[in-house]
């Protein structure tokens, strides 16, 4: 099937009739997987995108860009970031039934679009984009299981032990539940998760600020919005920030998701989920962020919940909410992964729950777990991880590569105004791309001279 597409890819870039797509959405639906196509309902996928955009990475929002750019630049870029997120997600639906086919996959798109190499460049960075952001995943849900019993001086394992407890929970939840359409009541538990959470760290968070708590000194005292560091980390941070900027609205699943939805996909996408996703998706993280660093200044903690001053339960609640809900997110970001093996080795024609497939569902993804949980286990900073993801993957994928396939399928049929606009973005987040990958790296390369490997931060 990969060859077929890749030979047909250049016969539908010159075929495809931009206008005929707006009128006509193909509903072929591709037989080349195991998992289910077109049959969850618009809002069941919402809760989807909610689930992978609302994960307990928000908790680290409010230090790893608030407390790197300010009020000004924070904020202003949070809502740039937000409306070119909406425009270019409402570009990349459209392009979903490209070339006669429901692409399925983001690697599918594009290599239609661009051919082989649009193919593996997006395989390599989309799996890049999948496999950083579940090792954050994890490494966050051991920092939060060892949050709640440190809450109570109870300390029973390292990190590194707690990481391994996480990992195994989500590997049997990954057995589970085989796919995406069969995790669509979990996604809609996932969202009650975030709100509770959520509230928990908005209301406390409102309580120390009106109070003037330091999370520092743990006393009442002023707080600082000045940037801290010397020139040169003010500048790498701030670059840093723009690739979690990125994750915060990171869709590099969008198409994998896409393809559950009804017909028609892509109106039922654009009119209906994604206004779902940012009009109530985007509200617990920007609240987070922006009551935590009102609340705290530059000093509070790379996981809010470590600068909230109590009460004990209601922050024990909210850890175990939040690596509850990693659960979750953890298997929507893996989805493509676990499409991918199970339709290399499973067996379409014996069912879901063949003894077979069971069998393979739980080879290929325990090894999959296996290696996310080690390496979270190995270098246990997930700021770095979310910092790297949105740099390496999202800012290429979500936005370079969407803006560049929108460019080459209808350019010719788009004012050149926006033709200017579109290819303008395209090269100034390209470049942005660049200096805040390197700004991530050294994120990593840092931590890891400052801290041992397996560190139980």
């Amino acid at each position: 099937m990969q060859r077929t597409e890749m030979n047909d890819s250049a016969h539908s870039a010159k075929n495809f009739d931009p206008e005929a797509n707006r009128k006509y959405e193909p509903e072929t639906v591709s037989k080349a997987t195991v998992h289910a196509v077109g049959q969850d309902s618009p809002w069941e996928v919402g809760a989807h995108m909610i689930a992978a955009l609302d994960n307990a990475f928000i908790l680290g929002y409010p230090y790893l860009i608030m407390a790197f750019l300010g009020w000004g630049a924070g904020s202003t870029l949070f809502i740039l970031f937000g409306f070119l997120s909406f425009y270019c997600n409402c570009c990349l639906c459209r392009l979903h039934g490209y070339g006669g086919h429901r692409n399925i996959r983001f690697r599918d798109l594009a290599g239609r679009v661009f051919g082989k190499f649009g193919y593996y460049l997006t395989f390599t960075l989309q799996w890049l984009n999948l496999l950083c952001a579940n090792v954050g995943l994890v490494v966050l849900a051991g920092q939060s299981l060892k949050g709640v019993f440190e809450l109570y001086d109870e300390k029973y394992f390292s990190l590194a032990e707690w990481i391994v407890v996480a990992g195994a929970v989500i590997g049997l939840f990954a057995v589970s539940v085989p796919n995406l359409h069969l995790l669509r009541v979990w996604s809609s538990l996932s969202c009650l998760l975030v709100l509770i959470f959520s509230i928990i760290t908005i209301a406390i968070s409102c309580h120390d600020g009106r109070n003037n708590y330091n999370a520092e000194t743990m006393e009442t005292g002023p707080k600082d919005y000045s940037i801290a560091g010397t020139n040169a980390d003010k500048a790498f941070n701030a670059l840093g920030s723009l690739g979690t900027m990125a994750f915060a609205y990171n869709t590099v699943i969008l198409p994998e998701i896409q393809a559950t939805v009804r017909a028609p996909a892509a109106r039922n996408m654009i009119t209906k989920t994604l206004p779902m996703m940012y009009l109530i998706g985007t509200l617990p993280f920007l609240l987070i962020s922006f009551i935590g660093y009102w609340a705290y200044g530059n000093e509070v903690g790379y996981n809010i919940l470590y600068s909230n001053s109590g009460p004990t339960w209601a922050i024990a609640l909210a850890y175990v909410a939040a690596a509850a809900q990693i659960v979750v997110s953890f298997h929507i970001y893996a989805c493509p992964i676990y499409e991918t093996m199970d339709t290399a080795w499973g067996r379409k024609q014996e069912g879901t729950w063949s003894i077979f497939n069971i069998s393979e569902r739980f080879i290929t993804r325990v090894m999959y777990l296996a290696l996310t949980t080690f390496v979270a286990a190995l270098l246990p900073f997930f700021g770095d991880f979310i910092a790297l993801t949105g740099s390496l993957s999202a800012l290429p994928l979500d936005f370079v590569l969407v803006l560049a396939m929108t460019l080459k399928v209808y350019g010719k049929s788009t004012p050149m105004w926006l033709n200017i606009i579109n290819g303008t973005l395209c090269v100034l987040l390209f470049f942005v791309t660049i200096v805040s990958s390197i700004s991530s790296i050294r994120y990593i390369v840092v931590d890891s001279v400052t801290y041992h490997v397996f560190a139980n931060l």
